[in-house]
């Protein structure tokens, strides 16, 4: 099976919209002032970040997005339009703050190695909720599917959350932050990983039994249909109803893992719409996310290379 359909599926993403900036140094002398190399500057990038990367995702899988949310009338929020522009993002509804700077990660390489980030960010709480909820209103609804990238820098909210339930039929999947995973409620599907899991359930997730115990918690809490708890480099754990499933992960020698929560809700995502099968689309997922972090830095698994790697699946 592959993640073919019979025609391009349609989704909107809603989120927290970031800018990753990537510097690659190299070191040749230690800092006269502290224990610390002195780095000179090789190269740099700007990647797409945050619920942007999740759009990078379903685009590098064929999807048509749509995409909605808030930037800062700033070079930051310009650059995240410019970028999706050219990967051929040609819906984007963003409301554009004076007040609120666009978040920006910048991560420093040394090495092939990370050796620092810095983060510019300011978050924006509830106060542009009508103004989101209005973008909605104006949206065709003709969705295969609702991703909410939540980084928790104030986008979405219990208010904005709802009223997107409310007043959609299709699968709504929630990449979430927040330590109450009720604002959730009455999502397909949630994708925390275990520090969020715990927080969320005040259960200490660092066994099987305790990850489970958890996941179910949220499930009775919630009405969330299934639970996909990203465990990092030991697999991911499936919770619905009267079951479970554990997937190990795949190895990956010096992982990075920047980024790799987006491919897991971007690749789940299109193959829980194709499949309609939890299981499967967690498997296919955690390919994805081994693929993608062999890679260095923020990347887009590619449709092609993941279908190369998934023939095999049942």
């Amino acid at each position: 099976m592959n993640l073919k359909s019979s025609h391009q599926l349609k989704a909107l993403v809603v989120g927290d919209f970031m800018l990753d900036h990537y510097i690659y140094g190299q070191s040749d002398r230690m800092s006269p002032e502290a224990n610390v190399p002195v780095i000179l500057p090789i190269s740099d990038e700007y990647i797409l970040g945050g619920a942007a990367n999740v759009i990078s995702n379903l685009q590098s899988l064929n999807v048509d997005v749509t995409c909605m949310g808030i930037l800062g009338d700033d070079q930051n929020g310009k650059k995240i339009n410019s970028l999706l522009k050219k990967i051929g993002i040609q819906n984007s509804f963003f409301i554009i703050s004076k007040d609120f700077p666009t978040t920006l990660k910048r991560r420093v390489y040394l090495s092939d190695k990370q050796f620092v980030r810095i983060d510019y960010e300011k978050k924006h709480d509830d106060i542009f909720s009508n103004q989101l909820i209005e973008t909605f209103e104006k949206l065709d609804k003709n969705f295969d599917f609702i991703i909410l990238s939540d980084y928790n820098k104030g986008v979405l909210n219990k208010k904005l959350i709802d009223h997107i339930i409310e007043n959609v039929d299709v699968p709504v999947i929630v990449d979430p932050k927040k330590n109450n995973f009720n604002i959730y409620g009455r999502a397909t599907i949630i994708t925390p990983n275990l520090n969020e899991l715990s927080l969320a359930t005040n259960i200490n997730c660092d066994n099987k039994n305790n990850i489970l115990s958890a996941c179910n918690k949220v499930l009775n809490e919630s009405k969330i249909k299934f639970i996909v708890a990203t465990m990092g480099d030991k697999g991911m754990m499936v919770v619905g109803e009267n079951f479970n499933k554990f997937i190990s992960s795949i190895e990956i020698p010096n992982a990075d893992v920047s980024g790799a929560g987006d491919t897991v809700v971007s690749s789940l995502s299109l193959s829980y719409i194709i499949s309609n099968d939890i299981i499967y689309s967690s498997q296919v997922a955690n390919i994805a996310a081994s693929i993608a972090v062999s890679k260095k830095g923020t990347y887009a698994v590619k449709l092609s290379e993941l279908n190369d790697r998934i023939s095999n699946l049942i």
